[in-house]
């Protein structure tokens, strides 16, 4: 759990500070990438999952390709 909340801080900080705000959304991408990556393989390995967990699935599907976008805009 600290690792969420010490997460969200830094997020949260970054959202008011130039200087960290690529390394906010690339932290984003690799944190939500790693989520799907495993709720796929948990898909595959383990059958249909409760509905929730398909909704924060389909959730992080949108979130990753924003993500990348988004650290690819010029700043």
């Amino acid at each position: 759990m600290g690792l969420y909340l010490g997460t969200t801080l830094f997020w949260l900080f970054s959202a008011f500070s130039d200087k960290y705000r690529n390394t906010a959304v690339l932290t984003t991408i690799i944190f939500s990438g790693g989520l799907l990556t495993g709720r796929i393989l948990s898909l595959i390995m383990d059958g249909k999952p409760s509905v929730i967990l398909l909704v924060y699935t389909i959730l992080e599907l949108t979130f990753v390709p924003i993500a990348i976008w988004v650290f690819r805009l010029p700043d």
